[in-house]
């Protein structure tokens, strides 16, 4: 199956996740649900030890894919953080800009050349946002981007996706298959997160009460991250393709996450926020041409 066709599916999986994440997070605290799915998704990991394509690795490799869970780890905390505060068809459009920190230290550090499509890109990136945060005035998005901490906690979310993403790359380009680097991601995910959660919980934080109050969103976004990071890592793990060229395909699940899960909110301005939404991932396409 070509790459291009890998990628949009991961994308898919990824926009209907965010969906089932902000269903849960309107009840439970950010930790106790990324702790909560983690588990489940280390248990339906299972079969693939007995059943996949499981081997175990050396301790280089273990640490290579312990350093890829750390960024991983902290890229899920504080998105998750800023997606609980935030409107999903505002959460899910600026995380479009994701790629900007890796294409704006390539210019500046690596001198990279910018063409003029590049520039067209980056700028349609940053109008897409502005258009996403426009409420009350034009100076509106300035003030927000200045101000509003769960975006300052995007921009530092997006740092940690580059790493995350550069390692993926990394690791599936030595001699691993896609079924021991997954089961290896669920195993110490979940470890991290349970690290976590007794540094950092709340005395009101319960497993079993989440369990059985947001059950269902909980199983269901477990399982669509699953299919999202599975299928992710089947496309990085294919030798031609490049992490550029499927960043722009995997943007594209930010549309559906807008557009059902702020229909399923009941937020305000989703057409505006949708459109937004197109020609951040069009200016994400630009960028990397």
């Amino acid at each position: 199956m070509p790459w291009y066709v890998i990628a949009l599916g991961s994308a898919i999986f990824i926009g209907l996740y965010e969906v089932a994440e902000k269903k849960a997070l309107v009840k439970e605290r950010s930790l106790i649900f990324l702790l909560t799915s983690s588990l489940l998704m280390l248990v339906l990991s299972v079969p693939l030890i007995f059943w996949g394509h499981f081997e175990i690795v050396g301790l280089q490799m273990t640490l290579y894919i312990l350093a890829k869970c750390i960024f991983a780890v902290t890229l899920f905390i504080l998105c998750a953080k800023a997606m609980k505060h935030m409107e999903i068809s505002e959460f899910a459009p600026l995380m479009n800009l994701s790629p900007l920190v890796l294409f704006i230290p390539s210019i500046f550090l690596l001198q990279e050349k910018l063409t003029l499509v590049n520039i067209a890109g980056v700028l349609m990136i940053v109008f897409g946002a502005y258009i996403v945060e426009l409420k009350d005035g034009w100076r509106t998005p300035l003030k927000r981007a200045l101000k509003n901490k769960y975006i300052h906690l995007l921009f530092l979310a997006f740092v940690f996706n580059a790493l995350s993403a550069t390692m993926d790359k990394f690791i599936l380009s030595k001699t691993i298959n896609v079924d021991t680097f997954f089961v290896y991601n669920r195993f110490f995910i979940a470890i991290l997160l349970l690290f976590a959660y007794f540094i950092f919980k709340d005395k009101n934080d319960s497993m079993m009460v989440t369990f059985k109050r947001s059950f269902w969103w909980v199983l269901l976004a477990a399982v669509l991250f699953m299919g999202a990071d599975y299928v992710y890592f089947s496309a990085v793990a294919i030798p031609a393709t490049a992490i550029a060229l499927i960043i722009p395909l995997k943007r594209t699940g930010t549309l559906i996450a807008t557009v059902l899960g702020g229909e399923m909110m009941k937020e305000d301005n989703l057409l505006r926020k949708a459109i937004a939404c197109v020609i951040m991932i069009v200016g994400v396409t630009l960028i990397i041409i």
